[in-house]
């Protein structure tokens, strides 16, 4: 799930005047609007100076202020209400340096995103011709792995997809992208991996690349479902022991192990270096000089399913697994897809627009009696 996340708030000052007194009251707090030590000097340089107003107004200007007042006693022409004014308007401002807040209950909409990361075994054995997917049709296992990896674009076409190709080793061959075409692109450009270059098969080369891949999905989108799918024939002729697909547990949210071919098997052919399979010329058991048989072995595909904590599927005549023809996963799916959630959470929100309105309608009256002031003296 970046799961692709989206967040939606209102918020509204008449929302706000909404609210009973007593609870804004009781949720008002100070958030200074550059931090408390600024905001802590400039307030207090405010309340100064509008106390030292106070006390001009108090002390040094007379209740009644006429032009026979003594200019040793007035220190300029304004009134009382003139220098009470200006006191209010810096008292305004030291109030806004501040920032009063308040806090009000609101509802986050979160949206989990699908991240599928599918991974495609591309070894020799995968060129054997013993698989189906819906029909009766003999196809190649790689071929079946095709039309799978297509059909999950088509079952999930708004998720994110990564692409992996296992063969002797595994490789990141598409990161994380939204492109679904690309996938499916991706899909239609897989050949088996040539005969020459094959040195067995080893079902955990996948984690070399899953691994690292899940991990960073999952640091770079915390909020997604993130889906391991694994399509391959579960056959392990390497001659080491294969590791676990448990530590994937940690960073993935479900897996699907895909199995295709038969159990029956087949020959398995030759591969050139461009991918041609010649099925005219097998690949010899080195053991005995006959042909070599491919099966599928589903008791390491069930292994590594539940090594994962997931499921597994296998492809016939019958089971596509993918496609939205085969209703056999369908319920699993439904989890898989985009979903929405509503939590609720406490909004800050600043309240200082109505001193900004007190301190500009005061900065008018100002300017409107200083106005008045000058054209009478001219």
């Amino acid at each position: 799930m970046e799961v692709t996340s989206v967040m939606q708030i209102a918020s509204s000052n008449a929302l706000t005047l909404a609210q009973p007194f007593s609870q804004i009251l009781s949720s008002l707090h100070c958030s200074p609007l550059f931090g408390w030590i600024v905001s802590g000097i400039l307030s207090a340089i405010c309340g100064v100076a509008a106390l030292g107003i106070l006390v001009i107004v108090v002390k040094k200007i007379p209740r009644k202020h006429t032009n026979q007042t003594s200019a040793h006693t007035v220190l300029t022409d304004a009134s009382r209400i003139d220098w009470m004014r200006r006191a209010l308007i810096v008292l305004c401002m030291g109030i806004i340096f501040l920032g009063p807040s308040i806090t009000r209950p609101s509802t986050t909409q979160a949206v989990k995103n699908t991240d599928i990361l599918i991974a495609v075994d591309t070894t020799g054995s995968m060129a054997v011709h013993d698989a189906q997917c819906g029909s009766d049709q003999q196809l190649t296992r790689l071929q079946v792995a095709q039309q799978v990896v297509k059909d999950s674009v088509s079952q999930f076409p708004n998720a994110s997809y990564a692409a992996i190709r296992v063969g002797t080793s595994g490789s990141v061959a598409l990161p994380l992208t939204p492109d679904a075409l690309a996938i499916a692109n991706w899909s239609s450009t897989l050949r088996p991996e040539p005969t020459t270059a094959s040195h067995g098969s080893n079902l955990d080369k996948a984690l070399d690349a899953l691994i690292p891949l899940a991990r960073d999905t999952r640091k770079a989108h915390p909020q997604d479902t993130i889906i391991v799918l694994y399509i391959t024939d579960g056959e392990q002729t390497g001659t080491t022991t294969r590791r676990s697909f448990a530590s994937l547990r940690q960073s993935v949210d479900h897996a699907l192990v895909i199995g295709v071919g038969s159990a029956e098997g087949g020959t398995v052919p030759t591969v050139d270096t461009d991918g041609v399979i010649d099925d005219q010329h097998p690949v010899l058991d080195p053991s005995t000089g006959q042909p070599g048989i491919s099966a599928r072995n589903e008791k390491n595909l069930s292994d590594i399913a539940d090594e994962m904590s997931g499921s597994m599927c296998l492809t016939d005549s019958t089971h596509t697994c993918m496609s939205a023809q085969d209703t056999s996963l369908q319920h699993t799916f439904t989890s898989w897809r985009i979903e929405h959630s509503n939590k609720p959470v406490e909004q800050e929100e600043l309240l200082i627009w109505p001193f900004v309105m007190i301190m500009l309608l005061l900065l008018i009256w100002e300017a409107g009696v200083w106005t008045y002031r000058s054209r009478r003296a001219l």
